[in-house]
């Protein structure tokens, strides 16, 4: 096979597995499916689909002829959390939180304008919002997305708020901020170190979250998800100031 036809495979192959990360809540897609996100032909589709099954990576169920994200996958992805240091040591973070506060606590990383949930260990508040490893949010609307833009440099950050546009999950829109209102917000943020999203997301659940400081990795953040009601603003900062307590060891370590 030429290196061109190669480079062609992989990318029509990046093509499919990206229509499944971009597919959403819709666990399976059918060739036609797959031929519609991708601009692929469905005779190419079903060729290269051929490989990605063998090798674990897309799986096809035998009822219903349609493709879905195979445990190869799930395996892959899960060594962006193994590897050692820092971020396993934010797992465990993730689980002290959960257990002294009750609130559902949550590891990000921003994607672009994006904001990409690593991981998310469930509270014991009985009324909770539970978004799942490998969801995306505008990370203007959340405080682990706040929290790393206000800690990236000038043009870094004003690439985002230009790229920022509005999204929505489950029919609710994200409320969008002006800009120089969410500029402001983020100089805050870096100020008192970490960030609120007080009626950004979800209606009804506020959040606060925090930087944890890798060095020499891509920046992550904590979070957790407060009922509004059942807390007033003032107790998201004592949230905050002890995310900033528990992040500090990571800048400790080597």
């Amino acid at each position: 096979m030429l290196m061109t036809e190669r480079n062609n495979s992989v990318a029509r192959a990046v093509m499919i597995m990206n229509a499944f990360l971009e597919s959403g809540r819709d666990p399976e897609l059918g060739i036609t499916e797959l031929s519609q996100r991708t601009g692929l032909a469905k005779s190419v589709v079903s060729r290269v689909l051929v490989p990605l099954v063998a090798g674990g990576y897309v799986e096809r169920d035998a009822r219903t002829r349609r493709y879905r994200v195979g445990l190869r996958a799930f395996e892959l992805g899960l060594r962006y959390l193994g590897r050692t240091g820092a971020p396993q040591s934010a797992l465990v973070m993730l689980d002290e939180l959960a257990r002294e506060t009750g609130y559902t606590t949550y590891l990000g990383v921003l994607d672009g304008p994006e904001c990409v949930v690593l991981a998310a260990e469930e509270g014991r508040e009985r009324i909770r919002v539970v978004v799942s490893p490998g969801e995306r949010m505008p990370a203007h609307g959340t405080a682990m997305g706040k929290a790393i833009m206000a800690h990236l440099d000038g043009p870094q950050r004003e690439a985002l708020l230009t790229a920022s546009e509005t999204r929505s999950f489950d029919g609710e829109p994200w409320r969008i901020m002006d800009p120089d209102a969410l500029r402001h917000d983020l100089e805050e943020t870096r100020v008192r170190g970490y960030a609120l999203a007080v009626g950004d997301g979800y209606p009804g659940v506020w959040s606060v979250g925090a930087v944890i400081p890798l060095s020499g990795q891509r920046p992550m953040a904590v979070s957790l998800d407060v009922p509004a009601y059942a807390v007033e603003e003032e107790k998201l900062h004592d949230l905050g100031r002890m995310l900033l307590a528990k992040a500090a060891r990571f800048s400790v370590m080597p």
